[in-house]
């Protein structure tokens, strides 16, 4: 565990508890389910015999507390850990200073002081009652406006967009989508580079042309969608079985948790798309 103050944030593993708590609270989960998905992500910290055990533990209960969310199991642990002083002889044996020592023991206290009553004004939950629909469909070719290389940014305001007038195309093709605990939409889309001033459509995308691309995995707010101007421009057959040799759980892009849409069109120099080894026509029928 990387311990970087002595907040109850103050370290990777709580710092991301956190990240992932705020993604998970909206399952239709309660308590003790959200408690068991959080071992299962957390398999190492959640475990007693891990360096990680209390500050884990603490964050989660106070993660919890702050949603108002009953959990007998996960306010006991933090209980006992608050009430043996655990989690000062671990961050000692880690190396913490004394002075910072000090400042945690004070923020465990107002921590524990906190759990042991109801919050009374707890953080609504967000819940998803059914799984998030798809925004695409598997092949489907989408063009997007650019300006100076950017896409339209949909978290700006209407107003500071007045005037955002396109000078340029992007366009990617989605090779499939998929849920992540079971709600959360995600897509796996093929990049391709800046199409130039003119709005391109599939038959751009010629059979016998090497058409290089990145691949990246992504998510998608229904609002962004009218707001990022994305326009279908139709489907491509897939070759289901060069994308299921090719994309591995585990290995790029599946390896990290995928990225907003948006964050991935307004990159105005996009990733060296000739180094990546990857061809269009790998992964979909293009047209003659």
């Amino acid at each position: 565990m990387g311990v970087w103050n002595w907040g109850l944030y103050g370290n990777d593993v709580t710092a991301d508890l956190r990240n992932i708590f705020r993604e998970i609270v909206r399952l239709p989960l309660d308590g003790a389910g959200l408690d068991r998905e959080l071992a299962a992500l957390f398999a190492g910290p959640s475990s007693p015999e891990d360096g990680s055990y209390t500050s884990f533990c603490l964050a989660e209960a106070d993660l919890f507390h702050t949603y108002g969310i009953e959990a007998p199991l996960v306010f006991a642990r933090a209980e006992k850990i608050l009430s043996t002083g655990k989690d000062l002889e671990v961050h000692r044996e880690l190396g913490m200073a004394e002075r910072d020592l000090g400042k945690r023991a004070a923020m465990l206290e107002q921590l524990g002081e906190r759990l042991r009553q109801p919050n009374p004004k707890p953080r609504k939950r967000k819940i998803l009652r059914q799984p998030e629909d798809w925004l695409f469909s598997d092949g489907e070719v989408v063009v997007y406006p650019t300006k100076e290389g950017y896409g339209a940014n949909p978290y700006f305001t209407k107003r500071m967009m007045e005037g955002w007038a396109e000078d340029g195309w992007g366009m990617f093709v989605v090779l499939g989508a998929g849920y992540r605990y079971g709600h959360f939409a995600y897509y796996l889309i093929l990049l391709l580079p800046r199409q130039g001033a003119t709005m391109p459509d599939i038959s751009a995308l010629a059979a016998g042309r090497e058409i290089p691309c990145v691949a990246n995995l992504v998510e998608l707010p229904r609002a962004h969608y009218p707001k990022m101007r994305l326009r279908s421009m139709g489907t491509l057959p897939i070759l289901q079985e060069a994308i299921d040799s090719h994309f591995l759980p585990g290995t790029p892009p599946f390896d990290f948790l995928p990225q907003h849409l948006a964050n991935v069109l307004n990159d105005p120099v996009p990733s060296n798309f000739q180094n990546r080894n990857l061809s269009l026509g790998r992964f979909v029928r293009l047209p003659d």
